[in-house]
């Protein structure tokens, strides 16, 4: 569509297709021959759309640079959050480490004094003569 317009003199000439066309941004898509012979008029509309979308990327970008700022600052607070949880939990190890210890060596203990029970009660429940003959 581009390559068969014929630049008119005057803005009123130009069809309402290339108007259009223009005003969307496609300035920068036409051969750079074909740009100076282009009325002033058709260029600066053209320019005008230009920064317009220009314009308009660059707020959408500012939008996304906040959107991302924000996400970055609750990511901030979350792993300042966990750094404190863990710190805590780091300070109650030890105590409980210890606290295992002691726990883990009484069971030990009454583990062997259940065993030893065990072994005198299997005593006491031998009759008398096989009890007599094993001593």
């Amino acid at each position: 569509m581009i390559a068969e317009y014929k630049p008119a003199e005057n803005n009123a000439e130009c069809p309402v297709s290339m108007k259009i066309l223009l005003a969307r941004g496609a300035y920068n898509t036409i051969s750079s021959s074909t740009k100076p012979s282009l009325s002033f008029g058709i260029r600066v509309k053209a320019l005008e759309a230009e920064v317009l979308q220009l314009t308009e990327d660059l707020a959408s970008s500012e939008r996304a640079r906040r959107a991302a700022e924000t996400q970055r600052y609750a990511l901030t607070l979350r792993g300042a959050e966990l750094t404190e949880r863990i710190s805590s939990a780091e300070k109650e190890l030890f105590p409980l480490q210890c606290s295992n210890k002691i726990l883990t060596s009484m069971i030990e203990e009454i583990n062997v004094e259940n065993t030893s029970l065990r072994t005198e009660a299997i005593k006491w429940q031998q009759p008398r003569g096989v009890q007599a003959s094993a001593g």
